[in-house]
């Protein structure tokens, strides 16, 4: 596993939860540059961050308006990365200002996350899920 999604996961999982940039227009995207669609176009990516001073560093050129906000890890959990998933789109991790960063599947990254939240013995609440487990037993399915 790639250093920096790794990092991602551990400080996400302490602090509770991710930061991103948005608009009044919506959150900051970027294209693949690593999976394509069957069309050949490059895959959507949501991007996140671990750290504000993360996500603020790369508000530049056309990001230049958007301003960090943060999302409860549950949030993100529950209502990003399988919303995200539905609409065949990635998860951008800890881009910096060249847009450099890693590219998840958000399905995989929820399930990396419980690993990680296992290790913490931590336990997350959800509105539209029992439990983590629950969750990631209907991936584990799906996949």
């Amino acid at each position: 596993m790639e250093t920096k999604y790794r990092n991602f996961i551990e400080k996400i999982c302490k602090a509770g939860n991710v930061w991103a940039l948005k608009t009044e227009e919506g959150y900051a995207m970027s294209d693949s540059t690593e999976y394509v669609t069957e069309e050949g176009e490059a895959l959507p990516l949501f991007c996140f961050w671990s750290e504000k001073s993360l996500a603020e560093a790369c508000r530049v050129e056309g990001w230049m308006d958007y301003c960090p906000v943060s999302i409860s890890l549950e949030d993100f959990i529950e209502d990003w990365c399988i919303a995200v998933s539905d609409e065949e789109s990635l998860i951008g991790i800890d881009f910096d200002r060249d847009m450099y960063g890693f590219e998840q599947e958000p399905l995989q990254l929820i399930l990396d996350l419980e690993t990680e939240l296992k290790v913490l013995n931590k336990v997350l609440s959800f509105r539209k899920f029992s439990s983590l487990g629950e969750l990631t037993a209907m991936i584990r399915k799906l996949m």
